[in-house]
């Protein structure tokens, strides 16, 4: 029963269910989550785990108000996270996007977005790669 309510409040945040499982996050003076798939690492504010649809939860905080639409920033962001949780291979993941005015998107993972995102790390790596070279 502990595991329910470990989190409670954070579960409120996102306008989850009593009953998702609270993993961790940087929320709360909690220890963050390090999602990592091959040199890629994420680290959400909070994840979850649903047990009824047996899938992670990703939750991101926003400090700006909700304008009836989410970023193409913050779509990526929050996809590159429910990719990164997916290497379980368990069902999909989604994300939960709260804002400041007291409203949460759900917002459902993008395979191919996550695909582009993923590859763009080799691009990241010959930047940094070149830069290390260059001193």
């Amino acid at each position: 029963m502990k595991l329910f309510i470990t989190g409670r409040d954070v579960k409120k945040v996102f306008f989850l269910p009593w009953y998702f499982i609270f993993i961790g996050g940087d929320i709360g003076n909690r220890k963050p989550v390090f999602l990592k798939k091959g040199c890629v690492v994420g680290v959400p504010d909070a994840l979850f785990f649903d047990p009824i649809r047996f899938c992670f939860v990703v939750g991101e905080l926003k400090t700006r108000e909700y304008s009836s639409n989410i970023t193409d920033y913050e779509r990526a962001q929050v996809t590159l996270y429910s990719g990164l949780a997916n290497k379980w291979y368990l069902g999909k993941s989604y994300s939960v996007i709260s804002y400041a005015s007291k409203q949460a998107i759900k917002v459902k993972f993008d395979k191919v977005l996550f695909k582009k995102i993923y590859k763009l790390r080799n691009k990241a790596l010959n930047c940094i790669n070149q830069f290390a070279h260059r001193r």
